[in-house]
C-alpha cells in the first residue's frame, strides 16, 4: 500500500502531503531527509535519485525541474501501479499548481485542495479497491488470485495468486473481453460498466472491474456449493422448443434474446430492440467466446454463464447447448441484487455461492434453461 506522497523542491520545501492515516506531522522530516540525499548524488556523480529501498520502505521518485514527487511504500510489488500513479500526480500538481509554486508565498496550505485531486487518481487505479481485497486476501482461502492488467496491451502489472495459471493469455483474453463489455454496456445501451463477472461449472468466479488505465481481475473458488450448474440439454428437445417458440415467450416474462453461433436470432423477447441489435449480438458472442476460451484454456473448467453489472441494469449471458441468450434482470430482480452487489463491486466481500440473492440470479440461468428439457 501507499504510506506517503509528497511534493516538495530541491531545497526541501514540503509543498504537499498525502499520508494513509493522515498524520502530516514529520513531512518536513522526511522532506530534510530527501533533500540531503538529493544533494549528495548530485554531489558525488551528478545523478538524481529514482528510487531508494530501505529495509522495509520503498521511496519512489519522478521530477519536473526543481520540483520532486515521491511515494513511499511498503509494497515493493505495487511498484509498476504507483509509477502510474506517481505521473498522474505529477501531471496534474503541475496544471494545477506550477504558477503557485513559481510564486510561492510559504503559504503551504494553498496546495491542500490537491488532497481531493490525490484522491480521485487512487480511486482511479482502483487503489481503495486494492487496500480492501488485501484486508481479506490472506483470511479467506477462497480467493485465489488478483491481477492488475494494463488496458493498453494487458500487461500483467501486479499479480496475487494461491496457484499458477498464465497470466500472460488472461491479460490478453482480458482486453478483448472488456472491450465487447464497453461496447455493449457503455457504446450501445449508454450505461456506465462496474463488473464483468464470469463463472464456471466449477464454482469459479472471476470478477472483472474496470478502470481508466487498468483493469483488476478478482478470482474466487467455492468447493461446497450444492446447486447444479451448466447441465447438458438435449439436443432434439432444444430445436422442438426453438421451432414452436410460443410457450417460451409465454412464460419468461424477461426480455431476451437467442442466438447462434452466426448471431442469427433463432428467438427474441425485446421490444427496445437493445438486445437483439446486430451490433450487441456481435459483442455479446466475442464476450461468451472470449469468456470460454479463459475458463476452458486457463483454468480447464467450462463457462457457466456470466453476469454483466451496469450501472442501471444486470444481464445475464449463457449457453443453451450451442445457443447463447442475454438476457435482462427486470428492474425489480436487478435493484434488488445490486444493493447486495454494492460492497462486493467495492471487494469489501467475495461473492459466494451461500448467499440467498446470489442464488437468486443463478435461479433465473436456471430456470430459462428448465424450459428447454
Amino acid at each position: 500500500m501507499i504510506d506517503r506522497i509528497l511534493v516538495m523542491n530541491d531545497a526541501g520545501i514540503s509543498y504537499f502531503t498525502w499520508t494513509s492515516d493522515d498524520d502530516d506531522s514529520d513531512a518536513n522530516l522526511i522532506s530534510g531527509f530527501l533533500t540531503a540525499l538529493n544533494m549528495f548524488a548530485k554531489g558525488q556523480s551528478g545523478e538524481v535519485i529514482e528510487e531508494i529501498t530501505l529495509n522495509l520502505t520503498t521511496y519512489i521518485f519522478d521530477r519536473y525541474k526543481d520540483l520532486i514527487f515521491v511515494i513511499l511504500t511498503k509494497d515493493k510489488e505495487f511498484e509498476k501501479i504507483i509509477r502510474k500513479i506517481l505521473i498522474q500526480i505529477r501531471d496534474t500538481f503541475l496544471d494545477l499548481f506550477l504558477e503557485k509554486v513559481t510564486n510561492f508565498n510559504g503559504d503551504v496550505g494553498t496546495f491542500n485542495p490537491f488532497h481531493k485531486n490525490v484522491d480521485s487518481i487512487l480511486k482511479s487505479h482502483g487503489y481503495f479497491d486494492y487496500i480492501n481485497i488485501l484486508k481479506n486476501y490472506d483470511e479467506e482461502d477462497n480467493i485465489r488470485s488478483v491481477l492488475y492488467l494494463s488496458n493498453i496491451d494487458g500487461e500483467v502489472l501486479y499479480s496475487k495468486a494461491k496457484e499458477y495459471f498464465d497470466k500472460k493469455i488472461l491479460g490478453f483474453q482480458t482486453m478483448v473481453l472488456i472491450k465487447a463489455v464497453n461496447r455493449i454496456v457503455e457504446e450501445r445501451l449508454t450505461e456506465k460498466l462496474d463488473m464483468v463477472t464470469l463463472i464456471s461449472s466449477d464454482f469459479r468466479v472471476l470478477e472483472y472491474k474496470n478502470y481508466e488505465d487498468i483493469t483488476i481481475v478478482y478470482e474466487t473458488l467455492e468447493n461446497d456449493s450444492n446447486i447444479a450448474l451448466n447441465q447438458k440439454l438435449k439436443p432434439k428437445k432444444v430445436q422442438k422448443i426453438l421451432k414452436s417458440p410460443g410457450k417460451l415467450l409465454f412464460e419468461i416474462e424477461n426480455p431476451f434474446v437467442l442466438v447462434d453461433n452466426s448471431g442469427n436470432v433463432r428467438v427474441k423477447k425485446d421490444s427496445a430492440n437493445n438486445l437483439s441489435s446486430e451490433d450487441s449480438i456481435a459483442n455479446a458472442l466475442t464476450l461468451y467466446n472470449t469468456s470460454h476460451t479463459i475458463m476452458e484454456n486457463i483454468y480447464k473448467e467450462p463457462l457457466f454463464g456470466i453476469i454483466l453489472i451496469s450501472s442501471k441494469n444486470i444481464y445475464l449471458i449463457f449457453n443453451i447447448n450451442e445457443y447463447i441468450v442475454i438476457f435482462l434482470l427486470n428492474p425489480k430482480e436487478s435493484n434488488s441484487f445490486q444493493e447486495f452487489l454494492n460492497p462486493i463491486i467495492q471487494f469489501k466481500k467475495s461473492l459466494s455461492f451461500k448467499d440467498e440473492i446470489f442464488l437468486q440470479v443463478l435461479k433465473k440461468f436456471n430456470e430459462f434453461r428448465h424450459k428447454f428439457e
